[in-house]
């Protein structure tokens, strides 16, 4: 027994020695051949939400906020700098309503992921299809199941915009088609919208899995009873709830949820953080010094100054007169800006009570308080018609100071803005109708067509080639078109091919010319002339043998039967001598 144990112990060590001979770098690649290295090892460990909150025991996460959406939406409407912000903003953001093919100016294009990708016929009609969807908000054939009129690109670009700057939050309803894509959507109530919590974090927290009404509803039910390993988009995640009651739960693939200012922060549950609530306390001073002002007119004293009459020289009955010829001539429309007249000793004194808002410097605090509201929305306080005074600019050269200024609030506002939208759109609607495709909008910084004719002209005269330029344009090429149109480069290329010309010609003259000792080419100097040329004899004509030859041969013909022999007689006579 020990005798096996011994051998078996030596074999071992035998194949450790063996394996351990192996390169490292071998090994390794043995042991990634037998596993799948797509698949993840593990689930995240962090949490994304508090683990102690009571916010999402009804089956859906609460945020935790001071403001509810009830009262960002009555700031937006009541205040009126935020409300011009907004209204600026939507209507900036549905000019790019229309599909840039159209306008030239402002709108919207789809295009090939592949800038170099020369569209073909098939692919410019799919564009214009994909541009339908998106105009039309859905397929050209409505819905035979809805009752609900579809808003058009314009209406649904202002909803969705006004929704993201209230509250930080957009909402849409895709509806999908027989084949599961989309077949239209819809600008939902953004306020109404939840995040449906985890059921397993429910669970393990002590709550209910879901409130009643979500645990009715036949897609949360699945999910509670371990559909989890289908995919993520079929999952619930979101819930409408009105009133406190869940109505409709929707799943990733049915609802486009955005927020534009993402935070990790655990207690927003998942949630934005509205400019809005950045700005509670600008507004809250804001409507101090809207009301102080309102109430000085309608509560506080308005008169310019009092008239004392000095002494008693004035009877009663003549102050009385005087009051009254006074009200008659001086005072304004419904006894505005009243002059209260008293009597007291010598003469008549003028008491000023007036004074000028500067005193409280009513102007610039409001001034103040807007400049942080259009800072907080990265808008300049011109586009929304409040030229502010007061404050130093840095203006470039050649540019006027309000273009400037309009230029930097587009690129600091409105650009990121239009950005976050179009992402939206790709990733929910665009992907899945062809993932070849891209949705942007364009013309913000769009070059007017005489600016851009004039940078074409610029590019192929310098490092395009004319066919590079069609290429952008989704024009053809042309023959002869793989060419810089600059004339120092073409020149360069006519001299370069004309010296390839002299230097081929002089390499074929060079193979034409005879050997030395040989006769003269046809057509040199010196040969005779070419048959048909004149003065060359008629090739037609026979030629006359001479009646006998001009020498003599020295050779001897010897005949022996059928055999002869030839000799010459010199060598004959060497031969006979011999």
């Amino acid at each position: 027994m020990s005798n096996d144990f011994d051998g078996w112990a030596d074999k071992v060590a035998a194949w450790k020695e063996q394996n351990n001979q192996t390169p490292g770098k071998l090994r390794e690649d043995i042991i990634k051949s037998k596993l799948e290295l797509e698949d993840p090892t593990r689930a995240p460990k962090a949490f994304f939400s508090d683990p102690l909150s009571l916010q999402d025991a009804m089956g859906y996460k609460d945020r935790r906020y001071s403001l509810s959406y009830d009262v960002l939406r009555r700031m937006a409407y009541q205040v009126a700098p935020v409300n011009a912000i907004l209204q600026t903003r939507c209507n900036q953001v549905a000019a790019f309503s229309s599909p840039y093919r159209l306008t030239k100016s402002l709108g919207y294009n789809i295009k090939h992921k592949d800038p170099g990708h020369l569209t073909t016929k098939g692919e410019r009609e799919h564009i214009q299809y994909l541009e339908r969807f998106v105009f039309n908000c859905g397929a050209d054939e409505p819905n035979p199941y809805s009752t609900v009129p579809r808003d058009s690109f314009d209406t649904f670009l202002r909803k969705i915009t006004r929704d993201t700057l209230q509250f930080d939050q957009l909402s849409c309803e895709i509806i999908p088609d027989k084949a599961g894509l989309p077949y239209e959507f819809f600008a939902v109530d953004a306020s109404t919208m939840r995040l449906i919590s985890d059921p397993a974090d429910s669970v393990a927290r002590g709550f209910p899995a879901a409130s009643p009404e979500l645990r009715d509803l036949e897609t949360y039910r699945t999910l509670q009873t371990g559909a989890l390993s289908g995919s993520i988009g079929k999952r619930p995640a979101y819930a409408q709830v009105i009133n406190g009651q869940i109505r409709s739960v929707f799943s990733h693939d049915e609802m486009i949820f955005g927020v534009r200012n993402p935070r990790t922060d655990i207690y927003m549950q998942g949630y934005g953080y509205s400019e809005l609530e950045q700005l509670i306390t600008i507004i809250t001073a804001y409507l101090y010094a809207e009301q102080y002002n309102s109430k000085f007119f309608s509560q506080g004293s308005s008169i310019k100054g009092i008239l004392n009459f000095k002494g008693d020289a004035m009877s009663p009955e003549m102050l009385e007169g005087f009051k009254r010829e006074w009200k008659a001539n001086a005072e304004g429309m419904n006894g505005a800006w009243r002059t209260p007249i008293i009597q007291a000793e010598q003469g008549v004194d003028w008491i000023n009570l007036d004074r000028s808002n500067r005193d409280m410097e009513y102007a610039q605090w409001v001034e103040f308080l807007i400049k942080m509201s259009c800072s907080c929305y990265l808008i300049d306080p011109a586009e929304i018609g409040f030229a502010s005074q007061g404050g130093v600019s840095q203006t470039p050269l050649f540019e006027s100071s309000s273009e400037w200024k309009l230029k930097a609030s587009r690129d600091k506002g409105l650009k990121p803005l239009l950005k976050f939208i179009a992402q939206l759109i790709n990733k929910h609607i665009i992907e899945k109708l062809d993932d070849h495709f891209v949705f942007d909008f364009a013309g913000l910084e769009e070059l007017t067509e005489l600016e851009k004719h004039e940078l074409r002209k610029e590019q192929v005269a310098s490092y395009l080639t004319l066919n590079e330029i069609r290429r952008a344009e989704d024009y053809p090429d042309v023959r002869d078109g793989d060419v810089v149109l600059n004339p120092v480069y073409l020149q360069a290329v006519q001299m370069r091919t004309a010296q390839e010309q002299q230097e081929q010609q002089a390499a074929q003259a060079a193979a034409a010319a005879p050997a030395p000792g040989a006769p003269p080419a046809p057509g040199a100097p010196g040969a005779p002339p070419a048959p048909g040329a004149p003065g060359a004899p008629d090739a037609q004509a026979p030629v006359e043998e001479p009646p006998f030859a001009d020498t003599f041969g020295k050779s001897v013909r010897i005949e022996s039967g059928t055999k002869f022999l030839e000799i010459d007689l010199d060598d004959w006579a060497s031969l006979a001598g011999e």
